[in-house]
């Protein structure tokens, strides 16, 4: 038990040391040809882990969506939104990542249930040390995740965003959007 404490609590310093030079410092990602279905996958099979309770679902659709990108960097911003999905969800809830194509671009989207954000805090969320109001008091963190996981995202020529769900209730979805490796 407390090899795997040590183990944990090295992963985590080891996180916040790369937040804190990401933030401090240009992001210049080392780009290669990344799978992007598998660099998901393993992710979230290792993540299952650290979940705190909460099942993870992942869907592929379809596979082999290559592009260029720094794995270690995407695997940072992509732990960020599982951990935000995790953290501000109903206890118990699952947690769905959904990995997809859209004409040349792939996507992957990391949805919770819990306490929708706000209208006026939507493009808020992503300003380096905002907390919404109703998460202020409901979990702990710095404000730095989103913003951290926009700017990786926007290195990789990428977008990420807070997507417009149009269920009812608290349905919480943000997407990342990369170009997709041509083959020429």
């Amino acid at each position: 038990m407390i090899e795997g404490e040590v183990a944990r609590m090295n992963h985590l310093t080891t996180r916040l040391l790369r937040l804190a030079r990401i933030d401090r410092d240009e992001i210049k990602p080392a780009l290669e040809r990344s799978s992007l279905d598998k660099l998901v996958a393993h992710l979230v099979g290792q993540y299952r882990s650290y979940s705190s309770g909460h099942p993870v679902t992942l869907e592929i659709r379809p596979d082999a969506l290559d592009v260029l990108a720094d794995p270690e960097l995407m695997n940072l911003a992509l732990v960020q939104l599982l951990d935000n999905a995790c953290k501000y969800s109903t206890p118990g809830s699952p947690v769905k990542v959904e990995v997809s194509r859209d004409e040349d671009f792939a996507d992957v989207s990391v949805t919770n249930d819990g306490c929708p954000i706000k209208d006026e805090e939507r493009e808020r969320v992503f300003e380096r040390f905002y907390r919404g109001v109703e998460t202020e008091h409901s979990a702990s963190g710095a404000g730095l995740g989103l913003y951290v996981a926009r700017r990786i995202i926007r290195a990789h020529g990428g977008h990420l965003e807070l997507r417009r769900d149009g269920s009812a209730g608290g349905t919480t979805t943000f997407k990342i959007r990369l170009p997709l490796v041509r083959n020429e």
